[in-house]
């Protein structure tokens, strides 16, 4: 990771950063996106199997 980019890293997690609550949303939005990503597929594999 070049410098600049450590250093808006360690502004964010410390929550000096003006964007943090916006960055720290996108955080979440994306783990929640990710999760349902997985049960989707999840569900989907085991439909398939049940309908085979």
């Amino acid at each position: 990771m070049t410098e600049p980019i450590k250093e808006e890293v360690r502004k964010t997690a410390e929550g000096r950063d003006a964007a943090t609550p916006a960055r720290a949303l996108f955080g979440v939005a994306l783990t929640v996106w990710g999760i349902a990503a997985v049960i989707t597929a999840v569900l989907l594999v085991v439909w398939w199997l049940i309908a085979r």
